[in-house]
């Protein structure tokens, strides 16, 4: 059951500066959701700093996505699903949601089922 969800609306380049706001006991997940620039290197270490078990990142920018999933796989944080979301439709852009874990942390996997949208 979850009892409390700390939400912290943050700039990323400011949140290096910042971290200690979100450092808790247990940090099971941090959900990013970064301009098209993407993260920052600071931002990814100061994430990575206060040790999620897992990691949402929402996307604008694939080529930013593959760059920042690229740092956090040097904190040994893995890419398990990547699902591609079109938010405009009739555009050629789309919002990725990604779902990393840390490969070494044991964590509660919560079963994602899609629903069938064709039906």
């Amino acid at each position: 059951m979850i009892k409390v969800i700390p939400f912290i609306y943050e700039d990323l380049d400011d949140l290096y500066a910042n971290t200690y706001v979100l450092i808790d006991e247990k940090n099971e997940c941090v959900v990013v959701d970064p301009p098209r620039k993407g993260m920052d290197e600071k931002a990814v270490d100061a994430v990575a700093s206060i040790a999620p078990e897992r990691i949402v990142y929402v996307s604008c920018n694939p080529a930013t996505l593959a760059r920042d999933i690229q740092r956090f796989n040097a904190y040994e944080y893995i890419l398990k699903e990547a699902v591609a979301v079109d938010m405009f439709p009739r555009t050629s852009h789309v919002e990725t949601v990604c779902y990393l874990y840390h490969q070494k942390k044991d964590f509660i996997s919560v079963p994602y089922e899609p629903k069938d949208t064709n039906t």
